[in-house]
Parts: C-alpha cells; structure tokens; sequence
C-alpha cells in the first residue's frame, strides 16, 4: 500500500511540475487590459501583418466546413487545394508552368511520382 501511495505521489509531482514548466513557457497574459483580449481571440479573427485574413476551417465536429479537397500536382508532386489547380489533358498540376512544362516533356516520359 505504501508503495502504490509513493508512486501516485511521484506521478502527481511530476504532472505539477510539468504544467509548471508549462505555464512558464506561455506568456502572461492580463485578462483587464486590451492588449490581453487581443490575445484571446482566435487566430483567425486577429489580422495579420501582411494584412490578409484567415479563416481557420473546422471538421464536422466544429460545426464549420469541412476541408477542401487536395490532389497532388503530376509534375512536382505537392499536393494543392483542388480550387488551386490547373488541369490540362485531365491531370491536376500546382502551377500553369507545371503544365506548361509536363506538356513539354518528350513522349514516353512520365513524370507522374
């Protein structure tokens, strides 16, 4: 019994620990001035330097829209939003200058990774 009480008091003093750890790596943030409910809000309500706006998108469990579609490019391989694409003889690339260049291949070379 005194064994099992020892190892519970170690797993609970090292789980304060690490939210101590935790709680220092995190900047303070005081909840009665502006500058701290700027902080609060979420990310994508907040603007960005570049002065574009984000919308984050939530899965089914968030309520929000679900995740576009991605394909992968059939030159390079990366992988872009399906709105993103550009098609040509029905393959999907992440540029015009892909398709440019996978048109451009000598015949009999595929590049498709």
């Amino acid at each position: 019994m005194a064994r099992i009480l020892f190892w519970l008091f170690v797993i609970l003093a090292i789980q304060w620990l690490w939210r101590q750890v935790a709680r220092r790596d995190r900047p303070h943030v005081s909840h009665g001035s502006e500058a701290g409910r700027e902080s609060m809000r979420p990310q994508a309500d907040r603007g960005r330097a570049d002065g574009a706006t984000g919308t984050r998108r939530t899965g089914a469990a968030g309520g929000g829209a679900l995740p576009e579609a991605v394909v992968r490019c059939a030159q390079c391989g990366v992988h872009v939003p399906v709105s993103d694409t550009v098609s040509v003889e029905g393959r999907p690339f992440c540029s015009n200058e892909h398709a440019v260049r996978y048109a451009a291949r000598p015949a009999g070379h595929d590049n498709a990774r």
